[in-house]
């Protein structure tokens, strides 16, 4: 499920590959990633394996509107 909760571990894995796979596509055409997460260790390994100087890091909670303002 593209932008709703999905409760299958098997369809948020599948999720969280298309995304990296196309993440790689844009940093391997040149493009900065933003990623957005809530834990900052998953965000700095995804970093990590596009290339730190090819990403952008926002640790935010986005279902709390305190967090969506920072």
């Amino acid at each position: 499920m593209l932008f709703g909760k999905s409760t299958s571990d098997t369809a948020r894995k599948g999720e969280a590959l298309f995304y990296t796979v196309y993440m790689r596509m844009l940093v391997t055409e040149g493009h900065k990633v933003l990623l957005q997460g809530r834990n900052t260790e998953k965000l700095a390994q995804v970093a990590r394996e596009l290339g730190e100087n090819n990403t952008e890091q926002y640790v935010a909670d986005l279902s709390q509107m305190s967090e969506v303002k920072k």
